[in-house]
């Protein structure tokens, strides 16, 4: 997502990009002094964490949702445009709406975020599928130890068996 979003800047396509644009705003609003590379550090920070958490979500779901892991990943990058770029960051008045924005910027969101779907497909599906990385059997309860005994062999002295 960050090559789609670096090389569409560097082609003049983005302009300024959102991550840096939504961290100044919150900069801004909580008068936070700061460099601009101070701020651009930040940005990157918080677009990783961003993207961390997207993708932790999206393995509670996609958990629970039989569908191909990648064109479901596709799908969830895309979800997570629209609910940006139609929803909470032009709602927040920090750019406008996507309909509203530069073409290319948009553009390159969209494949950003198609990469990062697929990204997060291609490692959900490799985490289900059987190889050098195998699956954790789903667990009924966060107490129940029976599926990660090696990783959870120290709790069983706390806590009973589900």
């Amino acid at each position: 997502m960050s090559a789609a979003m670096l090389l569409a800047k560097r082609s003049g396509a983005m302009g300024a990009m959102p991550p840096e644009k939504i961290t100044a705003r919150f900069l801004n609003s909580a008068r936070i002094p700061r460099t601009a590379e101070q701020q651009d550090a930040l940005a990157i920070v918080f677009h990783f964490a961003f993207g961390a958490v997207g993708g932790a979500c999206f393995r509670l779901a996609a958990a629970r949702i039989p569908a191909p892991a990648v064109p479901l990943g596709m799908a969830y990058g895309t979800g997570i445009w629209a609910a940006s770029y139609l929803g909470w960051v032009p709602a927040l008045r920090i750019m406008p709406a996507a309909d509203r924005d530069r073409r290319g910027r948009q553009f390159a969101m969209i494949a950003g975020h198609l990469v990062y779907g697929s990204t997060l497909g291609l490692l959900f599906a490799r985490r289900r599928s059987p190889g050098p990385f195998p699956a954790v059997e789903h667990r009924t309860s966060l107490l129940d130890t029976r599926a990660c005994p090696t990783r959870c062999r120290r709790f069983r002295t706390r806590w009973p068996q589900a």
